[in-house]
């Protein structure tokens, strides 16, 4: 009888030892793919999530422009002369090109993350100011026209950070004094 429950004990045994063998191979699996599942996650979370804002320091201002490629140089050199002239104020300008001929679908796809100041085609002003990407201000003034360039105009993203800056360096860039 002994030699029989020992067969029989042996042999659930060593099914089992199959099943164990099967399961401990599938668990390495899952536990695998579950931490590969939850490394994406995290990394595509940050991604995702807006940084926190940071409480700015007087002086801690940058500023985005974008002006036709044809204006570039020009806008640059004032705004480096600008900036040079007042270096209390601490200011960063980034001027980059966007075509007279697109500014304003590009502006239109996102006015809240268009540029603090931009060029855009005088007729595209109603359209602009529907859309909200034009400030509406009671004088009637919906863009700031650029010296020696007709029909062009610098308009103002009402959702920029720093308005009052912007429109400060809109007026150097453009020319005009008040």
């Amino acid at each position: 009888m002994h030699s029989y429950a020992f067969s029989f004990f042996c042999g659930i045994f060593s099914c089992r030892n199959h099943e164990i063998g099967y399961n401990i191979v599938h668990m390495k699996k899952t536990v695998f793919l579950l931490t590969a599942a939850l490394l994406l996650a995290g990394c595509g979370k940050g991604n995702n999530e807006p940084e926190p804002a940071q409480p700015q320091e007087a002086g801690d201002i940058t500023l985005l422009v974008w002006c036709d490629e044809a204006e570039l140089a020009g806008f640059q050199e004032k705004a480096d002369a600008f900036t040079s002239q007042n270096p209390d104020k601490g200011w960063s300008i980034i001027i980059q090109t966007e075509s007279l001929d697109t500014v304003s679908d590009t502006v239109l796809t996102d006015p809240a993350v268009a540029a603090d100041i931009y060029e855009y085609p005088e007729h595209d002003a109603g359209m602009l100011m529907e859309a909200g990407a034009l400030p509406h201000r009671e004088d009637g003034i919906y863009g700031i026209p650029v010296e020696g360039k007709d029909g062009v105009l610098v308009g103002l993203n009402p959702n920029s950070a720093h308005p009052k800056e912007a429109e400060e360096l809109a007026n150097v860039l453009t020319g005009r004094t008040e």
